[in-house]
Parts: C-alpha cells; structure tokens; sequence
C-alpha cells in the first residue's frame, strides 16, 4: 500500500498496488501513475537521493589463536 495526494478528492488516499497504473524512470526521478478509488488518475514523482559514493572496506583480519 502506499499514499497519494488525489487532486479530485483533495486530500491523501491510501491506495494498494492494484491502484498503480504504471511505473517510469525518468531524469533520476520514479513517476508511480496510479488510478485513485475515485477514478482520478494522478502521479506520484520520488527524486533519487544523490549519496556519497561508499568507501573501500578494509579487508578482515585473521583471527588469532587464542593464548
């Protein structure tokens, strides 16, 4: 499930993924269209989260044998 501002209703619905009409990638953005209970169709836009890029892990140590 998952929420959405219907234009027609104004307000926030909460809709389940039977409700999605179609999925697109585009400019690093998702747009999830989707076709509200009352039959308004409206798009839900999520921008990527730019992150640093992650660093080189050390590499594990050996155990030692316990003294």
């Amino acid at each position: 499930m998952f929420t959405a501002h219907c234009t027609a209703e104004g307000r926030e619905v909460l809709l389940t993924t039977r409700r999605i009409t179609s999925i697109e990638m585009r400019d690093g953005a998702t747009e999830i269209h989707f076709t509200c209970w009352c039959g308004h169709e409206g798009v839900v836009v999520d921008r990527a989260v730019e992150r640093p890029a992650a660093s080189p892990a050390e590499p594990a140590q050996p155990a030692r044998p316990a003294a």
